[in-house]
Formats: structure tokens, sequence, C-alpha cells
């Protein structure tokens, strides 16, 4: 099976998933939250990829682009970078459900976009290793999967589906 058919079966298995979304619980019911960490982390990787990090490494000022980049993927007026809307997941207020403010998408993207930029500067990689690991952890441990950055920001991470079943919703009961 070749990488493109991998990421198309779980693009499907997860739009399939998605049916058994509580859209008050925050985070998708038992069986999604493992699609939307694949889900996450296939978005986080082509967010990683895109901005060409690695092009810093011959042309050092190329970094303030890769930092710039992370601030207006998810500073967006749909508060969604490219992976994020590849991957039909979306950063919402985690209190309301509601789109993120524009504070709330820079905050939960300085880490990212700090690191990511800190990858060419040798001296902080043993940091840098750190953040990552204590994201991931922060993933994994937490039920609706937030990052550090998301606690700081008051963000959360859901499906598009997700997010349009809690407007829905939330538009009834007004």
């Amino acid at each position: 099976m070749s990488s493109l058919q991998f990421a198309k079966s779980i693009f499907v298995s997860t739009q399939q998933s998605d049916a058994g979304v509580d859209p008050h619980a925050g985070c998708a019911t038992k069986v999604a939250p493992n699609r939307l960490l694949v889900r996450r982390g296939l978005a986080e990787v082509i967010d990683r990829a895109l901005p060409l990090p690695f092009v810093a490494l011959l042309f050092p000022r190329w970094a303030v682009v890769v930092f710039l980049y992370h601030f207006f993927c998810d500073g967006s007026p749909g508060r969604r970078s490219v992976g994020k809307w590849l991957w039909r997941v979306r950063v919402v207020d985690a209190e309301t459900g509601s789109p993120c403010q524009l504070w709330q998408a820079i905050a939960r993207r300085l880490g990212a976009a700090a690191s990511q930029t800190a990858w060419f500067l040798w001296r902080w990689m043993p940091f840098v290793l750190a953040y990552e690991l204590l994201s991931v952890v922060c993933v994994l441990l937490d039920p609706a999967g937030r990052r550090p950055e998301d606690f700081i920001a008051g963000t959360r991470v859901v499906t598009e589906r997700q997010f349009r079943q809690a407007r829905k919703v939330k538009g009834r009961s007004e």
C-alpha cells in the first residue's frame, strides 16, 4: 500500500467515524479520539513541512518566514492552517466551541513557531526536544488531546463535523 493510499484510507475512515460525535463533549466519543489524533498529527506534519524549514539551513534569514508562517496559518480568517484544512480539523475555543480568537490562534502557535525555528540553532536543541516531548505527552494524556499551548490559549482541536454539529445544536438552543 502506498503512502497516498494509506493517507486516503485514514481520511475515509475518520470521516466515517465522525458519525459518533457528541457535540457537547468537546471531543469525539470512544472510537474517534484516536482518529482525531491521527488527523491532527498528519495536519501538523503538513504544517511543519509546508514553510520549507530546511531552506533555512542554506539561507538563515528564511527562518523568519518559517516563524511567521505558523502565526498566519492558524491566524487566518478561517482559523485553519493548510494541514488542518486538508484533514478537516479546526481550532476552537475550549469553553464555547466557537472559532478561536486571533490572540488564541497566535498564542497556540507560538511554541510550534519557536520550536521549528530553534531547530536551526543547535544550542537550543535540548529545549526543543524537551518541548516536543512534553507536547506529545500532553496530547496523549489529555482526554481532549490538548497540547500545552492549547491550555494556555484555552483552545482545543475538533473535527470539522464536530464543529458543525456543535454550531447546529447551539443555534437551536438560542
